[in-house]
């Protein structure tokens, strides 16, 4: 191929792209050292042809070179991939990688602040690559313990793209360590002047905290309650999920319901509504301080059944089952409707020894909620360890604990 058209920058870098698969390929060794060393002539050839993905071909020569160990011209590959193409947003998590690996955080810092400014110098920069350059310089601000320093760039990538999911988490995440606080508070009343107007979040947990502090205490019932029926959804999703933005808002919250007077209105619904969300964050202690001080029967149904859900999940992860069946067995109506009091207490029936009352239980949910195939499988599975495969319901010893 190269002797037909030899001076040309197609040949090269497919040349240079089949060679760096092959190395991958071959692992650790001798032939994998000849092949990283094709790659990196056939790559050297596409990028001084002037190959039109220079980026790219430059981060794939970064790598080669960091393979044969050459760490200096792998940096050097990297910052001319940055140069080459500052609208390509792939080169920067390579660059921070290599710079955490080999102690070149202050290398990278440099890079990304001249970055920031070739970029303000242009006339209209993509937001993107404006936010991107100020993220990164977050982050190597962060790796190095510079928590302020790296709240104000996360503030200056939010307000050149303001819907950059990553940005929010990490101010989030700087904020609910105590660090940034005021940096989120204000950035978000800069961007989002009035959450209820809002029409769609960065991140869905957002409108909580900025509803909080827009309304102040008297909002603190609102927004708990929004966050969690957000997390109760994300939840019952059955998908994979990073809970991180959730529990930072959380904190956040909880900070606003410490700080609320004992007058406030709304108070005891938002400690229980908080209770719930730490308690589908994994946060049992939390959710067990927050929702001790709830006296059953004495809030409006919505609470009555957070609150039983809260206790119940609590008794539940210390394998308490007899405190379990004792909480809601006077609860009839709420458990009922409700498919995880339902499922907790047949669990719980099953546990203490009452066989019937579970199948009952379990046999009443297939029938009663509509179930996902999975779930419905799960409960299936469960009557059939009870020893009632196709069992009906309806004899006197199965109205045991019902």
């Amino acid at each position: 191929m190269l002797e037909l058209c030899p001076v040309l920058p197609q040949p090269e870098d497919t040349l240079g792209r089949i060679a760096f698969a092959k190395a991958l390929a071959a692992g650790e060794g001798g032939a994998s050292s000849e092949l990283w060393g094709d790659a990196r002539t056939h790559l050297h050839n596409a990028i001084s042809l002037g190959a039109p993905n220079q980026s790219e071909l430059l981060r794939m020569l970064a790598r080669v070179n960091l393979e044969l160990h050459e760490p200096a011209e792998a940096e050097q590959a990297l910052t001319r991939a940055v140069q080459s193409k500052p609208e390509d947003l792939a080169t920067w998590p390579v660059y921070f990688e290599y710079a955490r690996e080999h102690g070149r955080m202050p290398a990278l810092e440099g890079i990304l602040e001249a970055q920031i400014s070739r970029l303000a110098a242009q006339d209209g920069p993509r937001p993107e690559a404006v936010a991107a350059a100020y993220f990164w310089l977050g982050r190597v601000y962060g790796e190095d313990g510079n928590s302020e320093e790296a709240a104000a760039a996360y503030v200056q990538a939010a307000q050149a793209a303001p819907y950059t999911p990553e940005v929010w988490r990490r101010l989030l995440r700087l904020a609910a360590d105590e660090t940034g606080v005021g940096a989120l508070r204000d950035t978000l009343a800069s961007l989002f002047p009035e959450p209820a107007k809002v029409e769609r979040w960065p991140l869905a947990a957002m409108e909580s905290i900025a509803r909080a502090w827009e309304g102040g205490p008297s909002a603190l019932g609102d927004a708990t309650q929004r966050l969690a029926v957000l997390i109760a959804g994300r939840a019952a999703s059955e998908e994979e999920e990073d809970w991180g933005e959730y529990l930072s808002v959380a904190e956040l919250l909880s900070k606003e319901l410490s700080n609320a007077g004992p007058a406030t209105p709304g108070l005891m619904t938002a400690r229980v509504n908080l209770a719930y969300a730490y308690l589908e964050l994994g946060r049992i202690e939390t959710a067990d301080e927050l929702s001790h001080d709830f006296q059953a029967g004495s809030g409006a149904p919505e609470e009555e059944q957070i609150f039983l859900r809260v206790r119940t999940g609590i008794l539940v992860y210390r394998e308490q089952y007899a405190d379990v069946e004792t909480l809601l067995k006077d609860e009839a109506p709420l458990v009922r409707k409700d498919l995880f009091l339902s499922e907790a207490l047949a669990n719980a029936l099953a546990h203490n020894g009452r066989t019937a009352g579970a199948r009952l239980r379990y046999m009443t949910i297939l029938r009663t909620f509509h179930l996902s195939q999975a779930k419905r499988e799960e409960i299936e599975a469960e009557v059939r360890a009870l020893g009632g495969v196709n069992s009906a319901p309806g004899d006197t010893a199965e109205k045991e604990g019902s």
